[in-house]
């Protein structure tokens, strides 16, 4: 670092002119506030405008594109008003002369005009006006509050923010007035809308989760995205670049600079501070989110647009719990668990909802269906009174066939995995503390063992070929990856991390591994040579899934009793 000015007084709000040969601040230095001008070193500092008091939104100088001028606000005239200040000449020049207050304020049009926000006796209006502070127009017409304009770089759209202090909106208008196109529709405080330089996302700073966060979303506000966790008091939101987010932080009387990037690290919280219960599957198109969500005293399978990011009940509300989603790639149908008490049933029904059948009928506990590849059969586990069993049987089958003996079965035991031509299964055998990684033909002729463990085996996955088990083994305390050969009964460990107390997870997808690794997200190359850390926020993730082109993780974050459903946009 280096230092630039020494000067006892409080020098705040720098701001560089684009050629990045100058920089504007605001001093109080000479015991009142004025603005000033230096070069890139720190060299020939200039007072340039007398400031005399800051105003309640305090905004650094903001330069032309030209880098010849830059505007500021001053209380000089007995208001706050904004003034155009030429750096060369030292003269400056007052645009606005009223009893308002400008707030915020940029340059658009390519230095030909000004936007700004003005407020009056609890009201606030977007304008826009010449640079010589002529042909004042506003923008917005209605009574509330409209703050924090920001034009996209495009020159397309103005992004503000609408309502009070405690419960705001970000909006969006053209630069003619036109109709406001409503952005976030989320409780709280939203604020502080700043576009990426390519004007396709907007970030922003929101508590809609209970505390104030770094967000981002689409242009027309689709996708929401969380890129922070519990990260102070954000403010100071800047684009870096298309790939790289700074803001500021204060916590524990500590200020920090920190940066972000909004593609490899921002996660959803599609559902926040929930009860998601199950692991979320994907949607065929990748559009949606399928997954349990607790409400109430029942659980209830939802599905979750990845645009608008709002939970909506797939099936009509029962008093019988729904868990255990899985969704058929072929006729999107989703299998499921109705549970009622010790007893539960395989049901399935659309994805876009409608009526659910009965799988199942005998009593007794069937969980956590599996489609097939073709989506003709489903396997699950199932119990009715004799102990648990491994069992078939066709979407449209009345009854199902029991394969084979299952030791023991649990809330938290893997569905059997189908190799991809339908002729086998991938199944965890436990019994006790001790486990066998199986693969068990659906004729019930035949159980190949494929690895053991003393201490567990959890979450075994096949690649898209089918010929590899990716797979979770515990060894001496660790958590070990693994992957199986089927063809050639070979068996590699790909990585190793200390025993955790919530199993490990992992998704495969063409030519990744995505898993999780002492609460964080990672992937992988398939032969483990290549590894990249993904995300590290407070929490721990799990259940981590590929969406179907393999753009976006979707995982479980747990922090205390929340279980969030979150999402990450992932590039290899």
């Amino acid at each position: 670092m280096q230092r630039l000015t020494k000067d006892p007084g409080q020098d705040i709000l720098p701001s560089w002119s684009p050629d990045g040969r100058r920089i504007a601040f605001i001093s109080s230095r000479g015991s009142t506030w004025n603005a000033w001008v230096m070069n890139d070193d720190g060299t020939e500092q200039k007072k340039l405008l007398a400031v005399q008091k800051l105003t309640p939104l305090v905004t650094e100088p903001v330069w032309s594109p030209d880098s010849s001028s830059f505007i500021t606000v001053s209380f000089k005239s007995g208001f706050w008003d904004l003034w155009r200040v030429d750096v060369d000449s030292r003269k400056a020049v007052q645009l606005t002369c009223d009893d308002r207050k400008e707030l915020a304020f940029s340059w658009v049009e390519n230095g030909g005009k000004i936007l700004y926000a003005s407020t009056d006796e609890g009201r606030s209006h977007i304008y826009i006006m010449k640079n010589d502070g002529t042909e004042a127009r506003r923008l917005t017409s209605d009574e509330g509050v409209s703050l924090l304009p920001c034009a996209s770089p495009d020159g397309k759209r103005i992004a503000f923010v609408k309502g009070g202090a405690m419960d705001s909106s970000i909006a969006s208008i053209d630069f003619d007035g036109g109709e406001v196109e409503q952005l976030t529709g989320s409780a709280g405080i939203n604020t502080l809308p700043r576009w990426a330089p390519d004007s396709g996302k907007i970030g922003f700073l929101s508590n809609r989760t209970g505390s104030m966060e770094v967000w981002t979303m689409g242009s027309h506000g689709e996708a929401p995205c969380r890129l922070t966790v519990k990260c102070g008091s954000p403010f100071g939101l800047r684009w870096a670049s298309k790939d790289l987010i700074s803001f500021m932080t204060y916590d524990d009387s500590i200020f920090s600079l920190q940066t972000i990037n909004p593609a490899t690290s921002g996660s959803a919280g599609i559902v926040p501070s929930s009860r998601v219960n199950d692991r979320p599957c994907w949607s065929s198109d990748g559009t949606r989110l399928i997954t349990s969500l607790f409400s109430g005293s029942t659980s209830r399978i939802v599905s979750i647009g990845s645009e608008d990011g709002i939970p909506s009940p797939v099936f009509p509300e029962a008093e019988l719990s729904q868990r255990y989603p899985a969704v058929c790639r072929q006729g999107e149908e989703i299998a499921f668990s109705l549970i009622s008490g010790k007893d539960s049933q395989i049901a399935c029904g659309p994805l876009n909802g409608g009526e659910i059948r009965h799988i199942t009928s005998r009593r007794g506990q069937h969980i956590l269906p599996s489609w097939s590849a073709d989506g003709s059969s489903l396997a699950f586990y199932s119990n009715e009174g004799d102990g648990w069993e491994l069992s078939l049987q066709g979407s449209a089958d009345l009854s199902h066939r029991r394969i084979c003996r299952m030791p023991q079965i649990s809330d938290d035991s893997c569905p059997p995995v189908w190799t991809g031509n339908g002729s086998s299964l991938i199944v965890v055998m436990r019994n006790g503390p001790s486990c066998s990684l199986a693969e068990i033909s659906c004729a019930g002729s035949s159980i190949s063992i494929l690895d053991r463990s003393d201490e567990g085996i959890e979450s075994p996955c096949l690649s898209p070929d089918s010929r590899y088990v990716y797979y979770f083994k515990r060894v001496d305390e660790r958590e070990e990856l693994w992957r199986a050969d089927r063809k050639q009964k070979m068996r590699i460990r790909i990585a190793n991390s200390r025993f955790h107390e919530r199993p490990p997870c992992l998704d495969v997808s063409a030519d990744q591994i995505v898993f999780t690794r002492d609460g964080d997200l990672w992937t992988s190359s398939p032969d483990g040579k290549e590894k990249e850390h993904l995300l590290t926020i407070e929490g721990e993730e799990t259940m981590p899934v590929f969406s179907p082109p393999g753009a976006e993780i979707a995982f479980i974050s747990v922090r205390g009793d929340n279980r969030d459903l979150c999402r990450i946009s992932y590039r290899r």
